[in-house]
């Protein structure tokens, strides 16, 4: 099966890597504006390097669009007539919704929204979410196909409308950069005000917070659970936990209100 990807920024790279690692019967056709940037795939017998979006609409059936948002819909526009009659589009740019995707391109299409957990290691476990948004009249057999596809590589979770995805889009996708700056500040923080080594406690507090999660993430313990086997009445952790029990529902707040509003 030919599978197209229009743009290789991060989540085209995520996207095309771990299918790659698939090992499956697939042939990308990619195209990206820099073209450096796919260079490294001309010996690759299982990737077809195009030259235009124009090439990847020709050759393929089933097309993921991975560019930025406001470039959405000027790409579709631009291989909407170069498309095969049974062309299967799906994209990846959040805040896009099918209402203005249907002024350019009356067939049903998928939002996809990947998660770079997502990345691909070497144990190929299953890692991050990927939500799927299909839109209305969305033939059975493509619904079938972009669910198999991420759930190769990642846990897939369907959603129901565009506010679904806009709230879920936070937690999946948006989650990892505000994981990885807490732990920055936080080592940061202690770096410079204690005289401790960064690198020492960057990998010490990440091995700490994978550790953790997965506890909750196994369901060996819940989160309430989890903190109460951690801190003692009227101990340091308790202390802690008393502060940022009281801080931290206004920040969450303040962080929603301005990324939904």
């Amino acid at each position: 099966m030919n599978i197209g990807i229009i743009g290789y920024g991060n989540i085209g790279e995520l996207l095309t890597l771990n299918i790659l690692n698939l090992n499956e019967d697939y042939k990308l056709f990619i195209s990206n504006k820099t073209h450096s940037k796919i260079d490294k795939f001309e010996n690759n017998d299982d990737v077809v390097i195009c030259s235009s979006n124009k090439e990847v609409a020709l050759n393929c059936d089933k097309i993921i669009i991975a560019v930025k948002s406001p470039q959405l819909i000027d790409v579709i526009a631009e291989i909407n007539p170069y498309l095969k009659e049974k062309a299967f589009i799906i994209h990846t740019c959040a805040g896009i919704g099918f209402d203005e995707i249907s002024k350019v391109y009356d067939k049903p299409v998928t939002c996809v929204i990947p998660s770079i957990a997502s990345s691909i290691c070497e144990n190929k476990d299953k890692k991050g979410v990927s939500l799927i948004y299909n839109n209305a009249n969305l033939a059975s057999e493509n619904k079938t196909f972009v669910k198999d596809l991420f759930s190769k590589f990642s846990i897939v979770k369907e959603v129901k409308n565009q506010k679904e995805l806009e709230l879920f889009t936070v937690i999946t996708s948006c989650m990892p950069a505000f994981v990885a700056l807490n732990i920055k500040s936080f080592v940061d923080f202690m770096a410079l005000n204690y005289d401790l080594n960064k690198n020492e406690l960057f990998d010490l507090l990440s091995e700490t917070v994978t550790s953790s999660s997965n506890l909750l993430s196994s369901n060996i313990f819940t989160a309430d659970e989890l903190m109460g086997k951690v801190a003692t009445k009227k101990g340091i952790t308790q202390k802690g936990l008393d502060l940022l029990d009281d801080e931290l529902p206004e920040i969450y707040e303040n962080l929603l209100n301005t990324l939904l509003k």
